[in-house]
């Protein structure tokens, strides 16, 4: 007959709270990547940054997933050269 004393089922406690703790952090580190991309991308203003910011985070992981997919991707391209104030001087 097998039977569990308290160590053992102590031991079994500590894993299964580490291994919960762990999968609550991993959520967060995406949350904290995702609002870090956000506000680092260049091409966005503030506004649209605002937008993608109450879009993807409270919507858990499929905004955050819609950011990389479609957001991160556009909001990182290079920003088009700036117009010229005045016509370019003739050499």
């Amino acid at each position: 007959m097998d039977t569990y004393d308290d160590s053992t089922y102590n031991a079994l406690a500590g894993i299964s709270l580490g291994l919960v703790f762990i999968l609550a952090l991993i959520p967060l580190i995406i949350w904290i990547v995702t609002l870090v991309g956000i506000v680092r991308s260049p091409r966005w203003t503030p506004a649209f940054k605002a937008l993608w910011a109450l879009a993807a985070l409270p919507t858990g992981i499929v905004g955050m997933v819609c950011w990389f997919v479609w957001g991160a991707k556009e909001g990182n391209r290079p920003l088009p050269p700036a117009p010229s104030a005045g016509p370019s001087p003739q050499v």
